[in-house]
């Protein structure tokens, strides 16, 4: 073939020959470029097989994905067909990986890039099912691209070369793909799915940890059959530098029946970007830590009681490989009469720990038990009577106790002591802790009287940096809900956590914080991306920071997919809060897929059915699909549970102006009372007054009304792109338009 010429690509050299034919380097004569030309075999090459190839290679060619080898085009020339596909410069992936293997870092990027590729296929409902080192190429910049995608389904299971059993028709009963990286349901004909994807990427990470196959036999047949019935050597004989956690993960992807794999290119892939032990499997250690139980004669005391299990709680977050339930959703049953096995089933928890607090004058006893969640069986209980100045070793003591009892499952390496986030002045400990329980409570009165409570803590410790951020946490809270003049107040936020970030700035919560307030005050996007970063590189995220995340930086530029992503794994991490849910529907909202939106506000509200936020954006949804009496009813059923909100208003006048009754939208828009800009800029969009929408919109700016992030997303918008005062407004929130 070298020096031929099909149609306008100039073969130039041989790259490669296998089952499905022969590959070339060639020149693209008309654009001037180099592609690499796949002949494929002409005695294998029957009408009614190259029909189907063709309907499986065109599908292949819609995965446009960084980490996948592009297929640019399929054709025949004087009865020769062949696939033009990118050319990559670099070694196979079974030409990189060494006989010890590879270093672990440098298996899971690899890794991640191949799954990356994966979620796309999977999502345009293509499964390889040929996926092996000899199909992925490491680039010679270090970057995965994999090939074959879709497109090793022609030939039939009657040829064996090495150890390859050449792919067959999807007829029930054919065998496809090469022996040693069948899943078992491959290998004996079953159809397969996405899992079967997922259980062969595990036996190529197995392979890339420890360089050699887990899984082989003298022939094609001896090597299925280890498939089958055999189970692969330990990691940790072959590879005992592997981290426990992802010995988990490649165990997972290993497993025999597909219930028992990832479910998801997704899955596995959120799971190798936190092998922290949150990918919620069944092997995972995990706990949730309740509210300990205030026993001091005097009940105000719980703020203590309450700080002490939150420290735990903070302390076994650190942990890698166990899985730790937020304060939020543990705290969701407090006072309630719940058994053991319906907690642990909620939350998604093996183990539940629970626990008492007696505090009087400057001595504290402590009661704790650590429950098996499936039986109510008490694995652990410790007792400490201690003077108050031993808080902190209580904390690390029962913190501790608990990795003691699971360290079969979790990483041996020292706590850090809760002591280290906290002043060592235990008045300003105790101040800080009561701020904290004020801010829980999320109203004025709350937020005044926590920093109250944080200044006190401040003054005897000036160098204690969550005092600061809780400050800053109320001060954000104010601007939120409108009774505080937002720039004022973050303003004054910002320089609380700058300080705070000079004391301490390893404080994730504090990252955080700063990333919304930089995009809340100054629209100062790549400043937010920077804390957020920080942030996410913390040995364990947490839920919170996802969805912060999502919310005040992905979400407000348009980053939609990244946003759900954000959300989805918050979600995840914390099934029993509804805002995680709530947060993706408003994401469907600005994307136009409106009915996903509802039923991810009805998710929401089987969480927590006095939600009235998504009851409101139900509302809003039927005012986009223009169904005003439905987005009527949702509006009215959320204002039954949330009487003051303006945000419902907004949705009352917008529905009865859809709906043809701009009269009674006037009357709605007139009654409302004092509103916030953005508030009454949207009754003016619905009532036709443009120019006043306008003005209105500046003033949003102006004042920092987060509220007009939606202007930037909603559809309803989009029809003023190309006025020059929508692209004032853009450029003023240092945005692009999109």
């Amino acid at each position: 073939m070298i020096g031929q010429t099909l149609r306008h690509y100039r073969i130039e050299a041989k790259l490669g020959e296998g089952g499905m034919g022969e590959v070339y380097r060639a020149r693209d004569t008309v654009l001037g470029r180099e592609v690499a030309v796949k002949v494929l075999p002409a005695d294998q090459v029957r009408a009614d097989r190259l029909q189907r190839f063709l309907r499986e290679a065109q599908a292949a060619s819609q995965i446009n994905h960084p980490n996948v080898v592009a297929i640019h085009d399929i054709s025949e020339s004087d009865g020769v067909h062949f696939i033009v596909m990118e050319y990559v410069a670099g070694k196979t992936l079974s030409e990189t990986i060494s006989p010890k293997g590879l270093e672990t870092q440098q298996a899971v990027h690899y890794a991640s890039q191949i799954v990356a590729s994966l979620a796309k296929a999977h999502a345009c409902g293509v499964v390889h099912r040929d996926l092996k080192p000899a199909n992925i190429m490491v680039t010679t910049d270090g970057m995965i691209k994999v090939l074959d995608f879709g497109i090793a389904k022609l030939h039939e299971p009657n040829a064996v070369e090495d150890d390859k059993l050449t792919v067959g028709e999807t007829a029930a009963g054919a065998i496809l793909g090469t022996a040693a990286y069948m899943s078992p349901e491959q290998a004996t004909g079953r159809p397969v799915d996405a899992r079967s994807d997922i259980f062969s990427l595990g036996l190529v990470l197995y392979e890339m940890l420890s360089g050699r196959r887990a899984f082989s036999g003298e022939t094609s047949i001896s090597t299925i059959a280890a498939i089958l019935y055999e189970e692969p050597r330990p990691l940790k004989e072959v590879a005992p530098q592997t981290p426990r956690d992802l010995d988990r993960i490649v165990s997972r992807c290993m497993r025999k029946e597909p219930d028992q794999r990832f479910q998801s290119a997704v899955d596995l892939r959120l799971a190798l970007e936190d092998l922290q032990g949150n990918d919620g499997g069944d092997t995972t250690p995990s706990i949730a830590v309740l509210p300990f139980t205030n026993l001091s004669a005097d009940k105000e005391n719980e703020y203590f009681s309450d700080g002490l299990a939150e420290e735990i709680i903070n302390a076994l977050a650190h942990v890698s490989g166990l899985r730790v339930t937020s304060r939020s959703s543990a705290f969701s049953f407090r006072g309630k009469d719940v058994e053991m096995r319906e907690i642990g089933s909620k939350l998604g928890v093996e183990h539940v720990l629970e626990g008492s607090v007696r505090k009087a004058s400057n001595r504290i006893r402590v009661t704790t038990q650590l429950v098996k969640a499936s039986d109510g069986f008490q694995v652990w209980s410790g007792r400490y009577d201690r003077e108050m100045t031993d808080v902190f070793a209580v904390q690390d003591e029962i913190a501790q106790a608990i990795v003691e009892k699971l360290k079969g499952k979790l990483s041996a390496a020292p706590l850090a002591s809760s002591s280290e986030r906290h002043s060592r002045n235990l008045d300003a400990y105790n101040a800080y802790l009561r701020g904290r329980h004020y801010l829980w409570r999320i109203d004025v009165a709350s937020v005044n009287r926590a920093r109250d409570c944080f200044e006190k803590a401040i003054a005897l410790d000036p160098n204690y940096a969550l005092a600061y951020t809780g400050i800053a946490t109320g001060l954000f809270m104010l601007s939120a809900i409108a009774v505080a003049d937002a720039i004022t107040s973050l303003t004054e936020a910002k320089r609380l956590l700058e300080k705070a970030v000079g004391l301490d700035g390893t404080l994730a919560e504090t990252r955080v914080l700063l990333g919304a307030v930089r995009v809340c005050l100054d629209y100062d996007w790549e400043g937010a991306e920077r804390e957020f970063q920080q942030a996410l590189t913390a040995e364990t995220v947490s839920a919170d920071c996802l969805d912060t995340y999502g919310r005040w930086v992905l979400w407000p530029q348009g980053r939609f997919e990244e946003a759900l992503s954000a959300y989805e794994r918050a979600h995840k991490l914390e099934p029993l809060i509804p805002t995680f849910a709530y947060h993706s529907a408003e994401v469907f909202v600005c994307t136009g897929e409106y009915e996903k939106s509802i039923q991810q506000c009805r998710k929401a509200l089987e969480i927590e059915s006095h939600f009235w936020i998504a009851h409101m954006l139900i509302g809003w949804n039927f005012v986009f699909l223009e169904r005003p009496e439905e987005a009527i009813t949702a509006f009215e059923t959320a204002k039954q549970l949330e009487p003051q909100s303006p945000t419902i208003v907004n949705g009352l006048v917008a529905a009865h102006a859809v709906g043809g009754r701009l009269q009674k939208a006037q009357e709605i828009s007139r009654q409302s009372g004092e509103l916030d800009p953005y508030s009454q800029a949207l009754h003016q969009l619905y009532l036709g007054e443009t120019d006043r929408m306008f003005e209105l919109l500046s003033d949003s700016v102006d004042q920092r009304d987060t509220g007009l992030f939606w202007f930037t997303n909603l559809s309803a918008f989009h029809k003023f792109q190309h006025d020059v005062r929508y692209q004032a407004l853009l450029r003023q929130m240092n945005l692009t338009p999109r």
